[in-house]
């Protein structure tokens, strides 16, 4: 909800004024035209952006995400957010640049 209350707050002057006359969408003129839909709990992300690190325990990579600079969350095998087909990708990608030293060694 509070994506949602954002988002109106943004466009409120698009969503309760219309846009601009010359705009292709001009005849929009109040929020009731548009529809909030939750995303799905899991697998709903369709872009993923992770650094590639290496585990310090294990010595073998990993996804990383990064928060407010600071590496935070880690992953082996999946993303519960993304899509099932990036997941599917994940360890698949992990498990080839690993065993190649040429793409490892720059990692």
């Amino acid at each position: 909800l509070k994506k949602v209350k954002r988002i109106r707050e943004t466009l409120a002057s698009v969503l309760n004024e219309g846009c601009p006359p010359k705009h292709k969408h001009n005849h929009i003129r109040n929020h009731s035209q548009f529809s909030w839909q939750a995303s799905q709990n899991v697998n709903f992300r369709l872009r993923c952006r992770f650094a590639i690190t290496v585990n310090a325990e294990t010595n073998k990579l990993q996804y990383t995400l990064w928060d407010e600079g600071e590496p935070k969350v880690h992953y082996r095998d999946h993303f519960p957010i993304a899509s099932k087909q990036i997941n599917a990708l994940m360890p698949l990608l992990l498990d080839n640049v690993e065993s190649r030293p040429e793409l490892r060694s720059g990692l």
